[in-house]
């Protein structure tokens, strides 16, 4: 079928003919009337005649609308709209086209139009040559003011807006700024209703290196947001703050409370179950920061960051960092606040596995959560935990690898005064088994509840040392919770103390009593046996285990002891046997038990070394580090 098309062209926004009126119209300054007016759609009518050899066409016919940017070849612009079974009288027709808003009405466009009839009849065909699109001039006017997002009137709030808001890219600019006079208003407000694909509530973006990718602004005294954004898709981001700049301190969201009880940024995931993130920051710089929050006032409970999650699963804050080389940070926050935190976390759910602060590092030299403090004084300490729980921890860590010399918790410190401390454990409880460090190790292998380790070659390093000022108390306690248990205590080094050393065990009738161990002033090593005197003669081999252990080319001690009415004495000793007798020849053939010392192996000259005096030390130490409560950390 050969056809042509004579265009009669109507260009109107769903406005109407009202909305034609009020065109001509001075843009409105003050509120909305009385019911407001209609938004401003993306639809216009079109009318056109269609003619075939035998004249106008009569009937039903289906049309193919599409949208063009050039009268020959070009671009399609959105996608082609069907109209079925329009209805054309005497070659006359009108139908309603929506091209959608990414049409952009302010450039030129052509009208591309598929006819065939009757309708349902076969193949389209393409009507030559496409139509030329001329809006109205309010059309025009409205059309390029609603493509940059500005709008002379809009009912729905009341607001004016005449600024070039959106149009303007250097200085202190900003993509979006929305302002809200209602105690419980939006400034900005964002919605994307899609339930699927990467769809965005609110997207700022700013090109100046000082500039701001979304600025909210909400100066009600009480209520309202400053930017809000909301979305349903399940891969969508509520509201989502972008600078491009590859220089300056550009801020992709930026969040400012003026108010001492006040949140710079406040995140909240009404999520009751998963691994719901209240605020998630990620960083790709190799020294960028995945989440950032200032507080600037210098006094009340400021919170740089704050996070807040209800689920028994969820994280008061979850920062990542992808980056993986640099010191990247997943989550930083600093305060200047002499009462101030640089991170809180606080986790409200009363049961389940929550957690206030949670840090997690997949590097195989990383740190799950680092805390450094830079105070020269004081008593500052890289990371505080507080609990208030009668069975709770004030700081727990797990370590769960197979292999390797991970730690649950691992402190070091490179401060030279006497107290400086890897890891520091005070308990200040008034009753009770409260303890300053606790270490436990619940694998079956070689575990160790808690080790400490001194790696300097000279100077009287300690890898542990325990302290009490209980008369009744221990420095170092070590229990074993059974009774073919190896060590209750285990040292790999010297181990001193200026107390007892004992063993507490347990009787039937007594309780449990201290058995207390000997000392000498030499390192010695004791063996006891039994051997057996044959005609006044016995010669007794040294065990060779023990014989490992001990130097033997130096002199050592045999006391006897026989079972019998028979004298004894050792007639000869070598490092791998001693040879026993009877006094005056006898010939007695008895049982005897003897004991033999040596000196530990190495420790030949080892004799009476010099310590230090224990009340010195003290006076020393709180020379340096202050008060006894200073030196205890000065926690509450």
């Amino acid at each position: 079928m050969k056809s042509r098309i004579i265009i009669i062209l109507l260009f109107v926004l769903t406005l109407g003919l009202g909305g034609i009126a009020r065109a001509q119209e001075p843009a409105p300054t003050g509120a909305a009337p009385a019911g407001g007016a209609a938004p401003i759609g993306n639809a216009f009518t079109y009318q056109g005649q269609l003619k075939d050899a035998g004249g106008p066409v009569t009937g039903a016919c289906d049309f193919q609308f599409g949208l063009w940017d050039a009268l020959d070849d070009g671009s399609q612009v959105g996608s082609t709209v069907n109209q079925t079974g329009v209805v054309v009288n005497d070659g006359l027709f009108t139908v309603t086209l929506d091209f959608g808003a990414f049409a952009s009405y302010d450039e030129a466009r052509w009208l591309e139009i598929a006819v065939r009839c009757p309708a349902g009849s076969s193949a389209y065909t393409t009507l030559t040559p496409r139509q030329a699109i001329t809006p109205v001039p309010y059309a025009m006017q409205v059309g390029y003011h609603n493509h940059w997002g500005q709008s002379w009137y809009d009912a729905g709030t009341g607001l004016t807006l005449t600024g070039d808001i959106g149009l303007v890219g250097n200085g202190t600019s900003w993509g979006v700024e929305g302002m809200s006079e209602s105690t419980s208003g939006v400034g900005v407000y964002g919605l994307a209703m899609a339930t699927s694909g990467y769809a965005f509530g609110i997207k700022g973006q700013s090109q100046s290196s000082s500039g701001i990718g979304v600025y909210g602004l909400n100066s009600a005294a009480d209520g309202g947001y400053g930017t809000y954004g909301e979305v349903f898709s399940t891969s969508g981001v509520g509201a989502l703050g972008r600078a491009d700049a590859t220089s300056g301190s550009t801020i992709g969201v930026y969040g400012l409370a003026a108010s001492p009880d006040g949140t710079a940024v406040y995140g909240i995931n009404s999520a009751t179950t998963g691994t719901a993130s209240a605020v998630q920051g990620l960083s790709q710089s190799s020294a960028g920061i995945g989440v950032y929050g200032l507080s600037g006032a210098s006094t009340g409970n400021t919170c740089g960051v704050k996070g807040l999650a209800q689920s028994t699963d969820g994280i008061g804050v979850y920062g990542v960092n992808g980056s993986p080389t640099g010191a990247t940070y997943g989550v930083y926050g600093q305060s200047y606040s002499t009462a101030g935190y640089g991170v809180y976390g606080l986790a409200s759910a009363v049961s389940g596995t929550t957690y206030g602060v949670y840090g997690r590092s997949a590097s195989t030299a990383g740190f799950g959560v680092y805390g450094e403090t830079t105070a020269t004084t004081g008593a500052a300490a890289g990371v505080l935990g507080t609990t208030y729980a009668p069975g709770g921890n004030g700081v727990a860590g797990y370590n769960y690898g197979n292999g390797g010399s991970g730690a649950g918790v691992y402190g070091g410190t490179t401060e030279t005064g006497f107290l400086s401390a890897g890891v520091k454990g005070s308990a200040y409880g008034t009753d009770g088994t409260s303890i300053g460090v606790f270490g436990i190790a619940t694998n079956a292998h070689n575990e160790i509840g808690v080790i400490g380790w001194t790696l300097s070659s000279v100077g009287s390093g300690k890898g542990i040392v325990g302290q009490t000022s209980s008369p009744a108390g221990y420095g170092v306690y070590g229990a074993a919770s059974c009774l073919t248990c190896n060590y209750g205590l285990y040292s790999e080094g010297n181990f001193a103390a200026t107390g007892t050393k004992a063993s507490v065990v347990e009787t039937e009738d007594y309780g449990w009593l201290s058995l207390y161990a000997m000392e000498s002033p030499r390192v010695l090593f004791e063996d006891v046996n039994t051997a057996q005197l044959v005609n006044g003669q016995a010669v007794v081999t040294i065990d060779p285990v023990f014989a490992q252990t001990v130097d033997l080319t130096q002199p050592y001690q045999v006391f006897l002891t026989p079972r019998g009415d028979c004298g004894l004495y050792v007639s000869a000793a070598t490092a791998a046997s001693f040879s026993v007798a009877a006094l005056d020849g006898k010939t007695c053939s008895i049982a005897f038990d003897y004991r033999i010392i040596a000196v530990r192996k190495g420790y030949t000259d080892t004799r009476l070394e010099p310590a230090e005096d224990p009340a010195l030390a003290s006076q020393r130490n709180q020379s340096d580090s202050g008060t006894t409560a200073d030196q205890n950390g000065g926690l509450p």
